[in-house]
């Protein structure tokens, strides 16, 4: 899969004193594929992921979003959370909050749509998108990490 273009930054919002990290995927987009990893998350406590979806297309259209977190051997990736699936235009938010240590089988762009895992928020993360049918569309996506 291909690395989606866009920043992975995370840059201070003042209003809120909270972090934020912006524009992680082109507009037109129909292709599955991953975010650069955005570094230095383990420094915060929840994240809150935002999806805006315009001029869906295409023949039964469906997307599916995962937050997920690299893996302690620096290569593998496994899903943290899932958003429910995107299958028509609007805005569409997941939250995720960390929690404890705990044992659990990893998984890569298959959670159930619609879950978390309450694991600790690690230092490396990145959004992953699997599109189905033949769906594309304008995207955009946000994160936005709070301590």
């Amino acid at each position: 899969m291909a690395v989606i273009s866009g920043s992975n930054s995370i840059l201070p919002d003042t209003r809120r004193g909270s972090v934020y990290l912006s524009a992680l995927v082109k507009t037109s987009y129909g292709t599955s594929g991953e975010t650069a990893a955005i570094t230095g998350t383990d420094k915060f406590t929840s994240c809150i992921i935002q999806i805006l979806i315009a001029n869906i297309s295409g023949g039964s259209p469906t997307l599916n979003v995962y937050l997920q977190q690299q893996a302690a051997d620096q290569s593998s990736w496994y899903d943290i959370a899932s958003m429910t699936q995107i299958t028509a235009n609007g805005n569409y938010i997941q939250s995720f909050v960390g929690g404890s240590a705990v044992g659990f089988t990893g998984t890569d762009k298959s959670l159930a749509a619609g879950s978390t895992k309450a694991v600790p928020v690690g230092g490396r993360q990145r959004l992953a998108f699997v599109y189905g049918g033949s769906m594309t569309s304008d995207i955009t996506a946000t994160i936005e990490y709070i301590q």
